[in-house]
């Protein structure tokens, strides 16, 4: 079995941006026992177990935000029940206006080797929408210090179709962001999730969203600029230069087990998936009560193992045909070839070093890829 991943969810902001449908709170009175609950569910939920676990990831919220002493303390729980290697990944997301130079030299100290910034946009307008508290001057200075302070694995997230943008102002952010000669890119469309502001403000007609075509040539720009630069398209919104892929998120896109933690975090335990709960006031009353604060859990069964397998890893590095034979007693060519051969002549995938492979166009529109694959094999399966 491959090492495990960890998850865990640091919740606090300066601001809730208005776009975000992650579980953050601008409410900090709880900031103080955050170390204390993520200790207890640690215990409560690793206990009489000793794993091998190869990547750690703190996103949020703004981690950036946590004191390193904080920190430290939930990376000492965690060798009580992991064993990690030298070459263990260990990500901080950080938000480029919440930028401390002591922070992040004990930061390193600490183990912390990649760093993830929330940057979306160079244009000050852009920013100002989506409620970013950085001006894209902090973003430069953020990744400065960054660097100075021994970090050498930079990511940068990027958001597209933003109301309002053009492809100059598009064009304009991509060019500063490979400037920087970061590491790796995430790059996203901006999505309206229900219930947050922002939906409510496209409800209410305060904006018009971007167009479909609008949205398709954003995304054909950023994967043209970023293929001339040397980014390879590994994921349909992540892009890295060689060797620097996201080896925690390539974790979900695999299928493979990771253990969460914190209020709203998703794990997937021994076949198990599970979901905190999204709200720091259960999450707090269920540890204090000795019960784990889990919201809600899933029997991954075999049916859906297959759609998750095929969903995920076609949206990333391939899906690894003989793996997926293997695993699932199926043979994928026998039973999909000419669903397979359709994808290939229309050159929305095709198959490498034993992974059938979606092309930057059929990443686009990769949940059709995978629903039609599911409907050629679905028969099959008991």
């Amino acid at each position: 079995m491959n090492p495990y991943g960890i998850y865990i969810h640091y919740p606090y902001c300066v601001h809730k941006c208005s776009y975000c449908d992650f579980y953050s709170l601008e409410d900090h009175s709880t900031k103080d026992i955050y170390a204390d609950l993520i200790l207890e569910e640690i215990k409560q939920r690793c206990a009489g177990r000793k794993e091998k676990a190869d990547t750690i990831f703190f996103g949020g919220g703004t981690p950036s935000l946590m004191k390193p002493g904080v920190l430290a303390s939930i990376i000492n729980e965690l060798h009580n029940y992991f064993e990690f290697d030298k070459n263990t990944e260990f990500t901080l997301e950080c938000n480029p206006g919440t930028i401390d130079v002591k922070h992040f030299e004990e930061y390193k100290k600490i183990g912390v080797n990649r760093i993830s910034f929330g940057v979306q946009s160079f244009n000050l307008s852009e920013l100002e929408f989506l409620e970013r508290i950085h001006s894209p001057e902090e973003v430069f200075k953020a990744v400065e210090t960054a660097r100075a302070t021994g970090f050498d694995n930079i990511s940068l997230d990027l958001i597209f179709a933003i109301p309002g943008q053009t492809i100059e102002t598009w064009a304009d952010t991509i060019k500063k962001a490979l400037s920087i000669k970061p590491n790796h890119i995430s790059t996203y469309s901006l999505i309206y999730e229900e219930g947050t502001p922002l939906h409510r403000q496209l409800q209410n007609k305060k904006f018009e969203s971007q167009s479909e075509d609008n949205d398709i040539d954003f995304y054909e720009y950023a994967v043209k600029e970023y293929t001339k630069a040397g980014y390879e398209q590994y994921e349909v919104s992540n892009y890295a230069q060689r060797g620097r892929e996201c080896r925690h998120n390539i974790k979900y896109w695999q299928s493979e087990e990771y253990f969460a933690f914190g209020p709203s975090a998703h794990g997937y335990v021994d076949g198990v998936r599970y979901a905190n709960f999204r709200s720091i006031g259960k999450y707090v009353k269920y540890l204090k009560s000795g019960k784990l604060p889990i919201d809600s859990e899933e029997l991954i069964d075999r049916k859906q193992q297959i759609y998750e397998r095929l969903y995920l890893e076609l949206r990333a590095k391939g899906l690894r045909i003989d793996k997926f034979n293997k695993d699932f007693s199926i043979d994928l060519f026998d039973i999909a070839s000419s669903t397979i051969e359709l994808f290939s002549k229309n050159n929305y995938a095709f198959i490498k070093d034993g992974r059938l492979k979606l092309t930057s166009k059929g990443y686009f529109i990769g949940d059709d890829i995978t629903l039609k694959m599911m409907q050629s094999i679905d028969k099959y399966i008991d």
